[in-house]
């Protein structure tokens, strides 16, 4: 019963952590289009961590992060992320994983990453998980 149980938990995650992913997107090509600045971005994805208790971090194509939806992750502005996870999104994959980041995030959660593709190439990358 408790398998059974986990594998529901794990498929409803999923599926809400996929449905704002898209959400979580499209402000951030919105802010890469500049049709909104980054004040506006940041304030939609902290909101979004705010009333999903949803950790979100945006990283160039490099790896660096250059924005996060909580005070709590602000160590992490500027630093590279070089997990396999980063490059598997970067190539055009979603990609869906229990503890990824162990640099970044203590305890082992469902992560769900995300390309951001602006013209028809990925630009940027968003991570994101429960807490």
């Amino acid at each position: 019963m408790s398998y059974w149980f986990y594998k529901y938990y794990y498929n409803q995650n999923t599926t809400l952590l996929l449905n704002q992913g898209y959400i979580i997107n499209k402000s951030i090509n919105d802010y890469l289009t500049r049709k909104i600045s980054k004040d506006k971005m940041l304030t939609q994805i902290r909101l979004m961590d705010e009333m999903s208790n949803t950790r979100i971090l945006i990283v160039d194509k490099y790896g660096f992060i250059y924005a996060y939806s909580s005070n709590e992750m602000k160590d992490f502005m500027g630093k590279q992320i070089t997990d396999i996870e980063l490059q598997e999104v970067l190539d055009g994959d979603i990609v869906i994983k229990s503890g990824g980041f162990k640099q970044i995030f203590s305890k082992p959660m469902l992560m769900v990453g995300m390309p951001i593709i602006v013209a028809d190439q990925v630009q940027s990358a968003v991570f994101y998980t429960h807490l």
